[in-house]
């Protein structure tokens, strides 16, 4: 077989586990299971700089003081998380040399790859920035366009959105979606059938994970929280979870400054290495995150899906519906019985 060049175009620059895991997934299933030469296009503008700020940014002068005084006591690990971050960029992912600093020079003057696959993540989302880039928005020269597990983290859409959407992928192909909901939008939009795909952190084995996994320190059992909106909902779950359990301590990743987690250890200084350890290591998961539910899932753990946003609920009931979990999801604490 003739190995062909690959090019990933999706979201790897900020310090999102999601974001870097799944598209180090898809590399590597890339090379491990294909066989293709593959990188990922380093689309990196000064706004992707700017996800990596340490302080949250403010509304005005007032809140932005009160913000960094919630940050400071946690400098140190949220450093330590950024830098855990670029090394596990740079010893990982195979990331262009070539970066691209403005769309303009991504559009118009991209390196020429036999196939450009953008995907997965929120890549979709037409109110992202620099949307025509991740819709691979430009003119592809005899190559090919493949479009793999993209989400648009969306369910309603705008007329303009629509036509914008219809417009930029009609020159794809292949089109398929994360979501079953976003792949019949796709269907019904281009006429064409669009399949619902799984997130490409599920095309690789455990085994295979074990590669970047880094264990914590040996420790009493634990249920380990990874809390990206729900906050302290997530924490009173996972107490529920605890109390059946026979009283298990529990461990929170999150990067959240401004809620106290009483009682409990909180993490916020892990890299990507060091969150599949943590999830690898837990007797139970409690995570309102798509990808912490898909992680768990992979290395096997049982875990509880918390519906901590509506906006984002469609991403997990999908997931656990495909997978035959729904039972291990929490839309209402008081009501949810862990078994």
């Amino acid at each position: 077989m003739d190995k062909k060049t690959i090019g990933i175009v999706t979201f790897h620059t900020a310090d999102n586990y999601g974001a870097v895991l799944q598209a180090y997934a898809l590399q590597e299933y890339i090379k491990l299971h294909i066989g293709h030469y593959v990188e990922i296009i380093k689309f990196n503008t000064s706004t992707h700089e700017k996800e990596h700020k340490l302080f949250e940014d403010a509304p005005d002068l007032f809140r932005k003081v009160i913000y960094e005084l919630f940050t400071i006591p946690h400098i140190y690990a949220l450093r330590t998380r950024a830098i855990r971050f670029a090394k596990f960029r740079k010893s990982f992912l195979d990331i262009s040399t070539r970066r691209y600093f403005r769309e303009i020079d991504f559009l118009e003057d991209i390196k020429h790859y036999d196939y450009y696959i953008t995907g997965s993540d929120q890549v979709f989302n037409p109110r992202v920035k620099h949307r025509k880039c991740y819709y691979l928005g430009f003119d592809k020269k005899g190559s090919k366009k493949i479009a793999y597990a993209p989400s648009f983290g969306i369910s309603k859409f705008t007329d303009d959105e629509s036509a914008f959407i219809k417009s930029m992928v009609k020159d794809f192909d292949k089109l398929s979606c994360r979501e079953t909901v976003g792949a019949d939008y796709l269907s019904k939009l281009t006429g064409q059938s669009v399949p619902a795909v799984c997130d490409p952190v599920f095309l690789l084995s455990k085994e295979e994970w074990e590669k970047v996994i880094v264990y914590p320190p040996k420790q009493e059992p634990y249920i380990f929280v990874y809390d990206l909106l729900g906050g302290r909902s997530d924490i009173e779950l996972a107490r529920k979870v605890s109390e059946s359990l026979g009283g298990l301590k529990i461990i929170c990743a999150t990067t959240r400054t401004r809620i106290r987690y009483k009682g409990i250890k909180v993490l916020r200084n892990l890299g990507p290495c060091e969150l599949l350890g943590y999830i690898a290591n837990s007797e139970c998961v409690v995570t309102d995150s798509f990808h912490g539910t898909s992680l768990s899932y992979v290395m096997g753990k049982k875990f509880i899906s918390y519906i901590a946003s509506k906006k984002s609920s469609s991403r997990i009931l999908s997931l656990t519906e495909s997978i035959g979990t729904q039972n291990q999801v929490a839309t209402k604490i008081n009501e949810f019985n862990y078994s």
